[in-house]
């Protein structure tokens, strides 16, 4: 998810992804509803139907507990469908809790992504060997695993549209909070 592309796959969250886009917050260390409808508007329209959000275990609790402010009023806003099995949606689409998101203010604790912008190169069928022969006084196998693989996301920038307005993307996630 966080590669840094040296050595290892480019990750498809952060600032190394150059196609992803980083939403600004309305309240700092808070994720609250206008914060997931303008990540929503900034998804591709064509992934709309493919993207998955994925949040930190410390962004559930907002999530859960989100309310929308009418003047002096306002009214809990249920978002999250928890009455169906793991995984739980916001906004129609799946919520995938991973201990791999950012911290609760940092960028990508709440994500939208489309993963099939995602690409993963693999050079050749994983090869498994076992030798006796190391440690053989100890009576210890050693094993040797190699797999060829690499990944990055597909675009390079954000796109556009035909229209002028913002730009979008199939990798929106939420800016890490500025104090």
């Amino acid at each position: 998810m966080t590669g840094t592309g040296v050595g290892e796959p480019q990750g498809f969250r952060g600032a190394q992804n150059e196609a992803a886009i980083a939403v600004p917050r309305a309240t700092t260390n808070e994720i609250n509803y206008a914060d997931v409808v303008n990540m929503y508007a900034r998804m591709l329209p064509s992934s709309l139907s493919r993207a998955v959000w994925t949040c930190a275990p410390d962004a559930l609790p907002q999530l859960l507990q989100m309310a929308l402010s009418v003047g002096t009023g306002g009214n809990s806003v249920f978002v999250v469908n928890a009455t169906e099995d793991v995984p739980m949606r916001l906004f129609g689409r799946p919520l995938i809790v991973t201990e791999k998101g950012g911290t609760l203010g940092a960028r990508g604790d709440l994500a939208f992504t489309d993963l099939g912008y995602y690409l993963v190169g693999d050079r050749q069928t994983m090869t498994a060997d076992s030798s006796t022969d190391w440690q053989f006084g100890s009576d210890k196998t050693a094993f040797r695993i190699i797999q060829r693989v690499d990944g990055r996301p597909w675009l390079k920038s954000p796109i556009t549209p035909q229209n002028g307005g913002n730009t979008l993307s199939p990798f929106v996630e939420l800016k890490a909070e500025t104090s």
